[in-house]
C-alpha cells in the first residue's frame, strides 16, 4: 500500500468487519498493567484508531506501531499526539529484528496484514521471539484477495510481467486450504491457539471512484511504472480489478451508476506464547 488518504477512505467495509469481530474477542484478551502493545501492517492507522484504540487499557506504557511503506509511517507520524506511541518502518518478516524488541511486547496486532506478508514462517517466529511469555497475538488475514487474481495474471502479461506481481500474491493463493497452511506455520513456531473463527465479508461499494481509489491504494506498481505508461496500466489494473473471482461490477439500467460487489473470506486468530 501506498497511498494513505485513499486507503482510508475506500476501506471502511474492512474496518466495519473488524469492529464486528473484536467485540467477540475482545473478552479473550488478558491485558495486563503498563502494557507494551505492537501493531504492523498499520497503513495509514485509520483501522486502528477505530478497532483497536478503543478497547487499549488506559494505562499502557506504550504503543509501536509499523509498515512497510515509508509514506504511510510519515501519515501516521504527522497524524497522532499520544507521546506514548512511536511509529517505525518495519517488516515482520525480516530475517532479523531489533534486540531491544526481543520479549518487550505483551500483545502484538495484525489487522488484514498477513496474506500480503511475504515469508510468513518468518514473520510468525519474529513475533514469538517479540512476545513476552503468556502474551498475546490477534491477528485477521485472508485466505485470498481479489487482486491475487489479477497479479498472478499481470505476473505474465506479455507487456507488465517485467514488473515483479509475484511478490504481491498472497502467500497460499495456490493452495487447497490456506487455513490448514496458516495453522500448521502457527504451531510450528509455537504458539497455543486460544481462539479461532472465519468471516465471509460481502460489501457493495456503490460509488465507483471509491472502489478505483481502493484499488489504486493496494497496488505498489504503480508507483513503479513509467509515466508514458502509467494511465494504460492503470485502466487494465482497474478493469481487472472490477471483474474476477471475488469482484464483480454492474451498471444500474436506469441510473446508469456503476456498483461493485467485492467479497473475501477473513480468519481470525488470537494466540498466545505459553
Amino acid at each position: 500500500m501506498i497511498e494513505p488518504e485513499l486507503w482510508g477512505q475506500s476501506s471502511e467495509f474492512l474496518t466495519s468487519c473488524h469492529k464486528k469481530n473484536i467485540s467477540n474477542v475482545k473478552n479473550l484478551i488478558k491485558w495486563k498493567e503498563n502494557e507494551s502493545i505492537f501493531e504492523f501492517g498499520m497503513a495509514d492507522g485509520s483501522n486502528s484508531k477505530s478497532v483497536l484504540f478503543p478497547i487499549l487499557p488506559d494505562n499502557y506504557k506504550e504503543f509501536i506501531g509499523s509498515d512497510v511503506s515509508r509514506r504511510m509511517v510519515e501519515y501516521l507520524k504527522r497524524n497522532n499526539n499520544d507521546p506514548r506511541a512511536n511509529f517505525i518502518i518495519f517488516d515482520i518478516s525480516s530475517e532479523t529484528i531489533p534486540a531491544e524488541f526481543e520479549n518487550r511486547f505483551d500483545h502484538i496486532f495484525g489487522f488484514a496484514v498477513m496474506h500480503w506478508v511475504k515469508d510468513t514462517r518468518q514473520a510468525l517466529k519474529n513475533m514469538y521471539k517479540m512476545l513476552k511469555p503468556d502474551g498475546q497475538i490477534l491477528l485477521t488475514y485472508a485466505d485470498e484477495t481479489s487482486a491475487d487474481e489479477v497479479y498472478q495474471d499481470l505476473s505474465v502479461h506479455p507487456k507488465w510481467k517485467r514488473y515483479d506481481h509475484k511478490q504481491l500474491i498472497s502467500p497460499f493463493f495456490m493452495t487447497e486450504n490456506a487455513f490448514d497452511e496458516y495453522r500448521k506455520l502457527i504451531r510450528e513456531a509455537g504458539f497455543k491457539e486460544s481462539y479461532s473463527t472465519t468471516d465471509y465479508i460481502a460489501s457493495q461499494l456503490t460509488d465507483e471512484n471509491m472502489f478505483k481509489d481502493f484499488c489504486l491504494s493496494v497496488n505498489p506498481i504503480l508507483s513503479m511504472v513509467t509515466n508514458e505508461e502509467y494511465e494504460e496500466y492503470k485502466e487494465e489494473f482497474i478493469s481487472r480489478m472490477k471483474n474476477n473471482k471475488l469482484n464483480h461490477t454492474r451498471k444500474n439500467s436506469l441510473t446508469g451508476e456503476i456498483s461493485c460487489n467485492t467479497s473475501l473470506t477473513v480468519t481470525i486468530v488470537l494466540l498466545e506464547k505459553s
